[in-house]
């Protein structure tokens, strides 16, 4: 989408068939506002409302107010976001498979879309027969002797922030219950230290809750969406991936799950284990950090690739 952003509030939904916020489901609803600053995710459902509102990720829109917006859609119900050929964030709530129309409201004008699609294939893919590979962990630290409690990050060399190139790989078992894991800024957990990330989950009940715990705040809304991921067993091999604009990766036994990004990661300093969970290992991976200063590109970045382009320019 391109377009141009007016002064004020705007709104661009994603909508299943009927009329929208009253029989239609608008699964994604993006919401920037050029005068506040801010831009809204969240999503519009029969019989519920809107759902909370999620601002994480700053505002990334251009003081012109000229814009190049992509949506792409990814795996488990998430769309990713890039503004101006950046990434901008993710964002995963409800169902998306009955979309069949795209709206625009309010303060904003749109100059073209484009529709792409990849060719589907129509053939049966081949089931691998061997286990896919465990994923690769740069720099590892590997702690075994982990109990229910705390472990310091920083003690362990991993630097400070869950920022990109860093990813925990957890392995253990679900007992019978709740469970916790958080990430958390320095101080005591849930007194006066932020748990930026926050992942609870619960065998019994088929349930996973991914949000967070700030100081004055308290409880964020709760992120239950992409199901439940783990085996009957309750055996399990997690990986956490640091991803830009504060967004987790959550991998479950080889496979990518969900995304997550709320609050501001930079100030990680400790991982939190507690109630019915077994933890056999933690590997902490951290890829080496570029100590030259980057080149900067003079060229503009190539436009993103469109396959089956359908163009619309007279909305």
């Amino acid at each position: 989408m391109t377009g141009t952003l007016l002064n004020g509030g705007s709104c661009i939904k994603l909508g299943d068939a009927g009329v929208l916020l009253q029989t239609a489901d608008a699964v994604f609803h993006f919401s920037p506002n050029n005068v506040a600053k801010h831009v809204i995710c969240n999503s519009w459902m029969k019989g519920k409302g809107w759902t909370p509102e999620d601002k994480s990720g700053g505002y990334p829109f251009n003081a012109n107010n000229q814009f190049e917006l992509q949506w792409i859609a990814e795996p488990n119900n998430t769309v990713k976001i890039y503004v101006d050929r950046k990434l901008f964030r993710t964002f995963s709530r409800e169902d998306l498979s009955k979309v069949v129309q795209i709206d625009f409201s309010y303060a904003i004008r749109i100059s073209s879309i484009k529709l792409c699609r990849e060719e589907i294939e129509t053939t049966t893919p081949e089931i691998p027969t061997t286990t896919p590979p465990p994923p690769t962990c740069p720099n590892e630290v590997l702690i075994t002797n982990v109990s229910i409690g705390n472990i310091n990050l920083i003690n362990y060399g991993f630097g400070k922030g869950f920022t990109e190139g860093k990813s925990i790989i957890i392995t253990g078992t679900f007992l019978n219950g709740g469970s916790c894991i958080k990430l958390a800024d320095k101080g005591k957990i849930l007194e006066t230290a932020d748990v930026a990330f926050h992942f609870a989950t619960d065998p019994t009940k088929n349930l996973t809750i991914c949000n967070s715990w700030i100081k004055g705040k308290g409880w964020t809304p709760e992120d239950r969406s992409g199901g439940y991921p783990f085996n009957p067993n309750k055996q399990f091999f997690m990986e956490w991936v640091a991803e830009p604009n504060n967004t987790i990766k959550l991998n479950v036994d080889g496979k990518f799950w969900k995304t997550f990004s709320r609050e501001d990661l930079s100030d990680i300093e400790q991982l939190d284990f507690s109630y019915a969970i077994r933890i056999s290992s933690v590997k902490l991976c951290r890829q080496d950090i570029e100590t030259t200063t980057p080149e900067i590109p003079t060229t503009t970045p190539p436009p993103p690739t469109c396959p089956n382009e359908v163009l619309i320019t007279n909305v």
